[in-house]
């Protein structure tokens, strides 16, 4: 038998012992520095309707909401600071963070170049929230640099989880941990969609997705396929500005999509492939009601001879020549639901979550760059 060690002054008293982290006390020395009066302020978005100890009713407890967002975020906002002061771009980095009199200007290109490729380079994104502006800034120059991995780890993180809480609104449902018997259960086809998007988010829904219904089934079937951390977003996506472009020229090719992000994935970084439209759902169910009808369908020339078409040539570029911008993230990271809905309560943590998207908000974010004509 090994007798209990401890550690007893000379007094005699025990005494207890602590193991310092360097690190943690390099990270929290950089921060004090980092923090002085001459450096810019660097805060997180604020979410006006979340409050501590309040949760979000019908979606989110009060003890989940306290630690993924009011203390994780703390922590994140404490890893970035350290991150950038670490930084050999410091300066750079801290640049985003200046607040210019004209932070919210309208106009969507920086600089004045002349060539098309610059100016799609220095298009940017603004929204009515000045320091999510910030953090976007940020994402854009550090998403490609292996060495600022924490800093775009830390200020994704933030990013993310604000598109996803603050589009939420309270709701009187019930948060409930169903059990293992709703893996059994089909859904109801027939089912009337509650909380439906205002009138001019509709249309363009419409246009982009086929339906409404063909919308919310993708869009949570999105979200459901994610194993592990990740959010499920619509995105508007429009046409990056060439060479003498308009703003208004930008839009003609404009559309709604959604997209799936995994980890520290934000919506402005991703691989081709990942957008999904709808597009092909309607054309496989084109192709089935052709057989149902006796209809046989042929292979175009171009496609026998391997040539990609017009849509799937899009779906390669896009990423390189369109602008997405975040209209509504959705997050199904597990420290969101399972606490609150059990292991077996995905389904019904994002149905709830349907129930409480503010669309109002959601619409807000998408009239700041469109003209809202189909």
């Amino acid at each position: 038998m090994f007798a209990k060690r401890t550690l007893v002054s000379r007094v005699g008293s025990i005494k207890p012992v602590r193991f310092f982290n360097s690190t943690s006390l390099k990270k929290q020395e950089l921060i004090i520095r980092q923090d002085d009066a001459s450096s810019p302020t660097i805060q997180a978005p604020t979410i006006e309707r979340l409050k501590k100890d309040a949760g979000i009713p019908g979606v989110i407890s009060p003890n989940v909401l306290n630690d993924v967002w009011f203390n994780q975020v703390s922590f994140k906002l404490e890893d970035l600071k350290y991150g950038m002061a670490e930084s050999i771009n410091r300066t750079d980095l801290e640049s985003c963070f200046v607040v210019q009199s004209n932070s919210l200007n309208s106009n969507p290109f920086l600089g004045n170049r002349k060539s098309a490729s610059d100016m799609m380079d220095e298009y940017t994104l603004t929204t009515n929230n000045k320091v999510i502006d910030q953090y976007y800034k940020v994402l854009t120059k550090t998403a490609k640099e292996p060495s600022e991995d924490l800093v775009f780890q830390s200020t994704s993180s933030i990013y993310n989880m604000y598109y996803f809480l603050s589009s939420l609104k309270p709701t009187n449902q019930q948060i409930e941990k169903p059990n293992s018997s709703v893996l059994l259960q089909t859904p109801d086809i027939n089912e009337k969609i509650t909380n439906v998007p205002t009138l001019d988010l509709v249309k363009w829904i419409d246009t982009s997705f086929g339906s409404l219904e063909e919308f919310k089934a993708l869009f949570l079937s999105s979200a459901a396929s994610i194993k592990g951390n990740g959010y499920t977003w619509l995105l508007h996506r429009f046409m990056k500005p060439g060479n003498g472009d308009t703003r208004a020229d930008s839009k003609k090719y404009s559309s709604l999509v959604i997209l799936n992000t995994y980890n520290h994935g934000t919506p402005h970084e991703f691989r081709s492939g990942q957008v999904s439209s709808a597009r092909k759902y309607r054309e496989r169910s084109a192709s089935l009601e052709k057989i149902e009808k006796g209809e046989t369908s042929t292979e175009s020339d171009e496609a026998s001879l391997g040539i990609p078409t017009i849509e799937e040539a899009k779906d390669v570029y896009e990423p390189y020549a369109s602008t997405f911008e975040p209209l509504l993230a959705v997050g199904v990271n597990p420290s969101f639901y399972v606490r609150d809905y059990g292991v077996y309560g995905k389904e019904k943590y994002l149905e709830n979550v349907w129930n409480a998207i503010d669309w109002s908000v959601v619409e807000g974010r998408f009239s700041l760059s469109s003209d809202k004509k189909l």
